[in-house]
């Protein structure tokens, strides 16, 4: 490289920004203008950044890549309609909400003779949108989100922009765009966000079995169970496994991050050892014991957490099928109603069925009274002696009384 060549994104702190920026902010999609990454390295500096990402380029028109469009599968669905020298423009699809819109992702150029062929291309494509649109990126005009960073011969110009049409701002009414600090790059990134609110995801509860080995648990489960209740023994069982549950889900938050309490552990030691190394004490010599005494027991509880975990990892990982990620319990209850109305539903209805002629078991008597029989404490203990080991019973809220 040359002592007046950029930078490459790939490089040291410039790239180590971008990954930094997209971590903090929680971006899922974004662009990346100006980027002066050559073809042959544009593969390996993109995945580098996220390699589980899909990516758009303009090297065709580009020898440099001005314009990088880059996004996340799970959540976005991007089909490219239009690529120029000087935009990049996409159709957009937000997964979980199924919200469509269009984005122009563009880098202008210097001259003005040369931005021509862009606003000619934008206007054609504008009488083809009839949904929200918006144009973003680096439009050399004037105002101040550039600057030289020189302390003589200041220059500061405003390059930066988002601009949207009026069915883009009546759809994202409450959006807003950040211009943010430019930090160690020459221009300042913009930040679009678009509140939506989320469909909220219910989370089963799950007893991790390294909680009883925790020295409070027993204490918290005989306080949380011998609270007293009243009712019929079936009604008292729900209410005493929901004080249980709400007790254990604050037993585990109180516990903390099992993997950052191993890195903290691990960091003690390390501190100690350091000290050691320079001073051994008998003090420091009884520090060290407990702080490995410390890793044992985090050891312990991860390595228990992880083999609990490692039977459901399938339900994130997939299993080599050709599955389909859905976000959300409709898009999930969805998935199962077509699943089994494509295997079980048939294409035509037979109504000359008689149904008379069917021999059905009746319900006799007998299984009626049993039916109705009360709950009684004998018949729940022998119902729960009866149940397999590493099996929680925690009914469902909504059964509880």
């Amino acid at each position: 490289m040359k002592k007046n060549d950029p930078p490459l994104l790939a490089g040291g702190e410039v790239h180590n920004e971008v990954v930094n920026y997209i971590d903090v902010n929680k971006l899922t999609l974004m662009s990346c203008i100006e980027t002066k990454v050559k073809l042959s390295n544009s593969s390996s500096v993109s995945k580098r950044i996220k390699h589980n990402w899909c990516w758009l380029f303009d090297y065709e028109h580009r020898e440099l890549g001005h314009i990088w469009v880059d996004w996340d599968p799970n959540c976005w669905i991007i089909t490219l309609l239009v690529k120029t020298a000087q935009h990049i423009t996409c159709h957009v699809t937000f997964i979980e909400k199924q919200i469509h819109f269009t984005v122009s992702f563009v880098y202008v150029l210097n001259k003005p003779h040369k931005r021509v062929p862009l606003w000619e291309s934008l206007h054609n494509f504008s009488r083809t949108v009839s949904g929200p649109w918006a144009i973003c990126g680096d439009l050399n005009c004037p105002l101040f989100t550039w600057y030289n960073k020189r302390a003589k011969n200041l220059i500061e110009k405003r390059l930066d922009r988002m601009l949207g049409n009026g069915a883009w701002i009546s759809k994202f009414a409450e959006g807003f765009v950040h211009v943010m600090p430019q930090e160690i790059m020459d221009n300042s990134t913009l930040l679009h966000s678009v509140p939506m609110q989320l469909e909220k995801i219910h989370k089963s509860f799950q007893f991790f079995n390294f909680m009883c080995e925790l020295e409070s648990f027993q204490d918290v489960v005989r306080t949380s169970w011998d609270k007293p209740w009243y009712g019929d023994p079936m009604a008292i069982l729900c209410k005493r496994l929901r004080n249980v549950k709400d007790a254990l889900i604050k037993l585990n938050k109180a516990n903390g991050n099992l993997h950052n309490k191993m890195h903290g552990a691990r960091q003690n030691l390390a501190d100690i050892r350091e000290r050691l190394s320079h001073n051994s004490t008998a003090q420091l010599l009884d520090l060290e014991k407990s702080a490995c005494k410390d890793i044992e027991s985090c050891l312990l509880q991860e390595e228990a957490f992880l083999q609990q975990k490692s039977r459901v990892k399938w339900l994130s990982s997939g299993d080599d099928n050709n599955g389909t990620i859905v976000f959300g319990h409709r898009a999930a209850s969805q998935v199962a109603v077509d699943y089994f109305t494509s295997n079980l539903a048939t294409s035509s209805v037979h109504t000359d069925c008689d149904l008379s002629q069917l021999d059905f078991n009746q319900v006799t008597e007998a299984h009626i009274r049993t039916l109705k029989a009360p709950f009684t404490s004998d018949l729940i203990y022998s119902t729960l002696k009866r149940t397999k080991k590493n099996i929680a019973l925690w009914p469902d809220v909504g059964l509880m009384c």
